[in-house]
């Protein structure tokens, strides 16, 4: 596997440019973690009102031939409210203990 700070710049079409630019986002949300973006401010409905879910939305700065406006990559993640995040660490470390 690649270290993780290696960058190929031998690639050859457009559509591995946007490939590595997919990627690159990608491991940026699993650097910063989902528990973490959970934990961001719920997205707002049409009717302007809280969802129950956070949205993290990345333009990607490479276009492709024929598409003119930027592709956007957009995670969905489930709300965590602190309260239900403290539940959910807690059911963790139980797990954890029944294993070993």
């Amino acid at each position: 596997m690649a270290e993780e700070g290696f960058h190929d710049y031998t690639l050859a079409t457009n559509l591995e440019r946007l490939v590595a630019q997919v990627e690159q986002c990608f491991r940026g949300w699993m650097l910063t973690g989902l528990e973490n973006i959970s934990h961001m401010p719920p997205a707002t409905g049409p009717d302007k009102q809280p969802t129950n879910v956070v949205r993290v939305s990345n333009a990607l700065k490479h276009k492709l031939p024929w598409r003119e406006q930027p592709y956007v990559l957009t995670l969905h993640v489930p709300y965590m409210k602190e309260a239900e995040l403290q539940a959910a660490k807690q059911r963790q470390q139980q797990q954890q203990q029944r294993l070993r």
